[in-house]
């Protein structure tokens, strides 16, 4: 595998071994993540059914999925998580009741523990393309777009549906562009009360059908005029919420 030669570590793609994962690696993230579908998909089948014994078979189901989009693995695989995730629900039948949350901690988050100039552009750039590709599949509905993907083994998953019904993006840089000294551990907390607050009061995000509070949400997000092509149905939580 090699990389650009602009690349901050040279022109190649250097990987140290397994336990080391995916090196800041994008390309490697996903690609570890193809090597262990088949387990991937088992657990996550294994998972659901469990939470849904002896209840009513229209019960909603709620997943969360939490990753960093700096890095090289969460930042690599979380697409063909998200889309995984939907093949497993349509599989089992439920996917018309059940909801993905997705959580991005945005590259400041993790910037916040990194000295290293280099890997600091490093993340930065793997933010940047995580970034493109979220907001790309989160638009489809007016980009014309499709998630069409071969896993092998006759595992095809080909839809038109954004990744997550919900998209949350976690930032700790406050307005006046500074990062907090706790960047991680604030990301990590807010991000805990918020799904802790979805567990003990689940009609605030029941997506759908939409509450007053995310039928609001969406509602507004159609009246925004775009002057470029970027997708408004983003939710905000840390102290990115200060400002957007």
């Amino acid at each position: 595998l090699k990389a650009s030669a602009t690349e901050p570590y040279g022109t190649g793609i250097k990987i140290l071994n397994v336990e080391a994962g995916a090196c800041g690696v994008r390309q490697i993230g996903r690609l570890l993540l193809f090597l262990e579908i088949p387990q991937f998909l088992d657990k996550l089948t294994s998972l659901i059914i469990q939470a849904r014994d002896g209840l009513p078979a229209d019960t909603e189901t709620f997943i969360h999925i939490f990753t960093g989009l700096g890095g090289g693995m969460g930042s690599g695989a979380f697409l063909d998580v998200c889309y995984l995730i939907q093949y497993v629900l349509s599989n089992l039948g439920i996917q018309g009741s059940a909801s993905t949350f997705g959580y991005f901690f945005m590259p400041d988050v993790n910037l916040s523990r990194i000295l290293d100039l280099g890997i600091q552009a490093f993340v930065k750039s793997n933010g940047f393309a995580a970034m493109q590709e979220l907001d790309y599949c989160m638009d489809f509905e007016t980009n014309g777009g499709r998630w069409k993907q071969d896993y092998g083994n006759g595992l095809e998953v080909h839809t038109t549906n954004p990744p997550v019904n919900l998209a949350y993006l976690i930032s700790a840089v406050d307005t006046a562009g500074n990062i907090r000294a706790d960047a991680y551990q604030y990301a990590i907390h807010t991000v805990a009360d918020s799904v802790m607050e979805s567990l003990i009061r689940p009609n605030v995000v029941t997506f759908p059908p939409a509450p007053p509070l995310l039928a609001n949400a969406v509602a507004l997000g159609h009246m925004v005029t775009k002057m470029h092509g970027a997708c408004y149905h983003y939710c905000t939580l840390g102290t990115a919420s200060a400002y957007i």
